[in-house]
């Protein structure tokens, strides 16, 4: 199908724009179009603008067709094929220009197709009508970049966003946020293709390797090209894979880095008379940060000593222990755990940050005829990597034995000092195992001047995070640990350890939790020619089968204790009819009308039977997206864009299936007060209405400019809330009841500017700045919504976090948000590089964290450099790149309730963790093009 069945509607080779000295005096314009392939493409329609003036391809492809002297624009059309647009076409007086016409298959797996247009000038220059980054494989493998969080991040709208987790290790979740917009408010694919984690309504990106890719395609904003459009609000993010060359090329990279790592790609692609290939093959496999790095943690009760016995008095607490006194570190916060308080501390637990992911790409495409040419391949993507690594941090606790305790002079430990300790202790250790295989094949012919596409997929999600023991009724004994202070054991007086070496063992530590998504889905367009423009139908229909649950320990269950999130047999069906019209209005301004008709049906499951069996119901809901976009060329170097629509995030899986609870049902005695589970029932699926205006001008000097405003409004955003909900009757008298769920938030914006300046030479010195500002935050919320002990409505303090006006912030201890994870006001990237005719290349550039970023770190720095040579041939090169060079913000664990505290509407303000970037990473690498 070529290179652009996933790359472009249209997709132009570089033309050579170069005065022939001709034996006549004829001026014009001639050239050869060709398929991406190489291929002759005959019968081609070529127009040329303004002139209108037209010709015909002959069975060599070329054509040639005589003009007066002007800058023209030509748009070449034929059936099987995408429309391409060849513009800044300089016919000077006696000489023939000459141009070469590449002319991409049609295809559905790649968003910008339709909407690019080439130039015969430098520079990548964005005509269509809507904002659009595509990050090339070979950006990824300049910086030396596996994973994609560092180039994510370089790219003006988009942030590699880290959740409440340990963002130093390579196995921690990566989600990115487009324009402010949530994990589950952007659609991801790969090759077109939707992908939905079921439980979140989103797809983590850690695990993909960059090398398996040859470009991520970003589409900002409403674009009207887009084949469906749910979760789509802050755009689409499309990882593409290769397709086959016309000869056949390879490539071999291998590395290592230093942090015991090392990586690999292979890489072999080309046709044979009708038959294409594609064969792609690679891995990254590192230590990480954290290598047996010795962390203390507090021995918790219910924990057996080896040799003594079992913990029964209390060892940790919030508050002070054993006459402890002193205020809280950070007055007037909520839930205050920085001030933590132990008896008895354990020296030390090895915590190790092992990575591997691994990924396939295997594709065969077969060339029926010129225009029919169907295809077949398999996508795969495995991973693991450590468990307790990836939410690994540290906490100061305050050291409090009793008085039995009595430190000699060599004791590390000291009562009263503050010691940094592992906030999560996980023994036995857990691992995450990630699969991930997709199935594809698609269809392309024509029928007269019709195209015609035809696609199917299967996908695989599977999750597994489980602890290294066998058994779920086993308990896990430990090595030794030297122990320091006092413990209640068997009930009686405290006894004191001071060094003393002890085994451990936990009672029925096991758990597996298991995320599994089925997905498989199929599409059909009909594109055709309406004049100089095309008219297109499409229909899509995608299937995500759900469920996820966890197994945890038992002493009396020998298979452990099952709980479901999400039942087996819950089904998402996403279908789409859309109509489309590309129109052009004159020379220089093209207009496209789309029509999205959407229907999302759900089965889903919000209670059980009294027999424990779980009840279906089924909801339809449809719903009406127009999208409009229009590009204006003024000039050969200025560029003119607008796009408007709607979007919608119909709810996902984990939010339809929490389980009604009765009171009764999750009392305890000695309770207070009961928390209760309400299925959220007819939640409306989120709208939005968003807007873009922006334009690409080429300066005097060769640089281009960009620069894009948005605005989208949010209607019905979900949002997870407490309220009361009257008393419940216990054996101990009445207690207060609580309601927890999911609803509809009022309103919500997402709003700001884009820019940046760029010079990308064949040879010499290029440079990017860029810089973004944007805001994500609700406005015009009921103070009913906070439920906040003040009037009018008093009840339980909830949605603290909410706050009109300001950007969303991560969720951290004792309040609740509507993202896991902060939106940054502002992001910027700086960088220079320099090519060399034979090979060399030099780069470095500085990242910017602005304030409220993902780390929860005050704003600060990332470096980040490369260098390239040749070794004895231009094809084989030798690289060394560091991310994270002058080690900013290089922890290599999470820092408990260290970050910047989060204002609350209350007044107080709420403690959220310190997320390092993590150390420097330097990788150095060989690789062959062959």
């Amino acid at each position: 199908m070529g290179v652009a069945f996933l790359r472009a509607l249209v997709a132009i080779g570089l033309l050579a724009l170069c005065t022939v000295p001709a034996l006549s005096q004829e001026a014009g314009i001639t050239g050869v179009v060709v398929d991406d392939g190489g291929h002759a493409v005959a019968d081609a329609r070529i127009v040329l603008l303004p002139a209108k003036s037209e010709t015909t391809s002959d069975a060599q492809g070329r054509f040639t067709i005589s003009l007066a002297p002007g800058i023209y624009t030509a748009v070449a059309t034929r059936a099987g094929f995408e429309q391409v647009t060849v513009a800044d076409i300089v016919v000077q007086s006696g000489a023939l220009a000459q141009i070469r016409v590449i002319m991409p298959p049609v295809a559905l797996s790649s968003l910008t197709t339709i909407a690019r247009v080439e130039t015969t000038s430098p520079g990548q220059f964005n005509a269509g009508s809507f904002p659009v980054s595509v990050l090339g494989g070979q950006q990824f493998i300049n910086a030396g970049s596996i994973t994609t969080e560092q180039i994510l991040d370089e790219t003006p709208g988009v942030v590699a966003a880290r959740p409440n987790a340990n963002a130093a290790t390579n196995g921690s979740t990566v989600s990115p946020n487009l324009r402010g917009a949530l994990d589950y408010e952007k659609e991801t694919l790969i090759d077109g293709h939707p992908l939905i984690n079921g439980s979140h309504g989103d797809y983590p990106v850690m695990l993909v390797d960059s090398m398996l890719f040859d470009d991520i395609e970003i589409a900002k904003g409403p674009s009207a090209y887009a084949s469906e459009i749910y979760y789509g609000i802050g755009g689409t993010m499309n990882f593409r894979t290769g397709d086959p060359t016309q000869q056949e090329i390879g490539r071999v990279i291998y590395g290592i880095d230093n942090q015991g790592g090392s990586f690999a790609n292979i890489r072999d692609t080309g046709t044979e008379g009708r038959l294409g290939w594609v064969l792609d093959l690679a891995s990254y496999g590192t230590q990480g940060p954290l290598q047996d790095y010795p962390a203390e943690f507090s021995v918790a009760k219910g924990t057996t000593i080896v040799g003594y016995g079992k913990i029964t008095g209390t060892t940790t607490s919030g508050s002070p222990l054993n006459h402890e006194t002193g205020p809280y570190p950070i007055p007037n916060s909520l839930g205050d755990p920085t001030n933590a308080y132990s008896t008895l501390i354990a020296c030390c637990q090895l915590v190790n940050s092992n990575y591997l992911t691994k990924g396939e790409v295997t594709k065969l495409y077969y060339h029926l005829s010129n225009s029919t040419v169907i295809d077949a391949g398999f996508v795969g993507v495995q991973g693991t990597y450590d468990g307790a690594a990836g939410s690994f941090g540290e906490v100061d606790t305050t050291f409090s034995p009793t008085a039995a305790f009595s430190s000699p002079g060599y004791s590390p430990y000291q009562p009263g000092f503050q010691i940094p300790v592992a906030e999560k202790a996980t023994f036995p250790d857990s691992t995450l195992y990630d699969s991930e295989p997709m199935f594809e094949s698609d269809l392309r012919s024509s029928i007269g001047n019709d195209t015609l596409l035809a696609r199917y997929y299967s996908e695989v999600y599977l999750r597994q995070t489980v602890s290294n023991m066998s058994s779920p009724s086993a308990n896990y004994t430990t090595g030794p640990f030297a122990l320091y202070g006092t413990a209640a054991i068997n009930g009686g007086a405290p006894t004191a350890f001071d060094g003393t070496v002890a085994a451990m063992t936990f009672p029925t530590p096991y758990s597996n939790s298991v995320e599994h998504d089925i997905l498989h889905g199929y599409s059909f367009e009909d594109d055709h020619p309406i004049g100089n423009g095309q008219l297109t139908f499409e229909y899509d229909h995608t299937t995500a089968l759900t469920n996820a649950y966890s197994v945890v320990g038992s002493a009396t269950q020998p298979d452990g204790v099952l709980s479901t999130s999400i039942a087996a047999g819950t089904r998402q069906d996403f279908i789409t009819y859309l109509l489309r019209g590309t129109f052009d209005l004159g020379p220089n301004t093209t207009l496209t009308l789309a029509n999205y008709y959407d229907v999302y049906q759900t089965h889903y499951t919000p209670e059980k039977s009294p027999t424990g069996a779980f009840l279906f119901t089924q909801s339809t809901i449809g719903h009406d997206d127009p999208r409009i976009g229009l590009s204006y060329r003024a000039s050969p170097d200025v560029a003119i864009r607008f796009t408007a629509g709607s979007s919608l995030a119909p709810p996902y899986p984990s939010l339809t299936n929490a389980l009604n609870q009765t009171p009764a049902q999750v009392y305890t005695t000695g309770a207070t007060f009961v928390t209760v589970t309400h299925n959220p029932g007819a939640l409306l699926p989120e709208t939005s209405f968003g807007y873009d205006i922006g334009t690409d001008a080429r300066l005097p000097f060769g640089a281009i400019v960009s620069f894009d405003a948005y605005l989208t409004n949010l209607r019905n955003q979900f949002d997870s809330v407490i309220y009361p909900d009257g008393t419940y009757t216990s054996p101990a008298g009445p207690i207060p009841v609580y309601v927890s769920t999911t609803e509809n938030l009022g309103n919500s914006r997402y709003e700001g500017v884009e820019t940046s300046l760029h010079s990308d030479p064949a040879t010499g010195v290029g440079y990017v700045l860029s810089f973004d500002l944007q805001r994500a935050y609700p406005y015009d919320i009921s103070p009913c919504f906070y439920a906040t002990a003040a009037k009018p409505c008093p009840g339980y303090g909830t949605n603290l976090l909410v706050i009109p006006y300001i950007n969303f912030e991560g969720n951290g201890t004792g309040f609740n948000g509507i993202s896991n994870k902060s939106e940054a006001y502002a992001m910027g990237f700086a960088g220079i590089h320099v090519r060399g005719a034979f090979g060399q290349y030099a780069q470095i550039g500085v990242t910017y964290f602005g304030p409220n970023n993902t780390y929860d770190v005050s704003p600060f720095f990332v470096t980040s450099a490369s260098y390239r040579v040749p070794l004895w041939s231009p094809q084989t090169t030798i690289q060394i790149s560091a991310d994270n060079l002058f080690d900013a913000d290089d922890a290599p664990y999470l820092l408990g309730y260290e970050g910047i505290p989060a204002p609350l509407i209350n007044g107080q303000i709420g403690l959220r963790n310190a997320i390092p970037y993590g150390p420097r990473t330097v990788r150095l690498s060989v690789g062959h093009n062959f």
